[in-house]
């Protein structure tokens, strides 16, 4: 069963502290639309330079709860590939990056498609320039 706020966000009534309690293509968000808990970061625990959560005005309280919806994140926005990840026609995408571990966020896929193809081009000549 789906309930829609005044904000048009759907929710599904399962609560939530982490989109990755809600599967695939759903996201924890707050009653006001706000995502709640972390994404997944591929494993550095905090996403980003090690504030995480303050960084993408997300709720670092622990205790914070939501619902998850199945309202996706949108361009320039963070996400997850494996449960929280981007609307129509953009692609949870994490950029190749000379400094660690930029976060996911959504681009449009076709860029996405022309990232790629470069990286993999780049990756098999040795003396294709890396990022700084």
């Amino acid at each position: 069963m789906l309930i829609e706020p005044l904000s048009s966000t759907k929710f599904q009534l399962k609560p939530c502290k982490s989109s990755s309690e809600c599967g695939q293509n759903s996201c924890c968000r707050d009653v006001r639309g706000v995502l709640v808990g972390r994404l997944n970061d591929g494993g550095s625990g905090f996403g980003f330079g090690g504030f995480g959560d303050l960084l993408l005005g997300v709720s670092p309280t622990p205790s914070a709860t939501g619902f998850c919806s199945t309202n996706l994140q949108q361009k320039g926005e963070r996400c997850d590939p494996s449960s929280c990840t981007c609307g129509s026609g953009l692609t949870c995408y994490r950029p190749i990056s000379g400094a660690c571990c930029p976060p996911h966020q959504c681009y449009d896929s076709e860029w996405v498609k022309k990232q790629e193809k470069y990286w993999r081009e780049c990756f098999s000549n040795p003396s294709c320039p890396l990022p700084p």
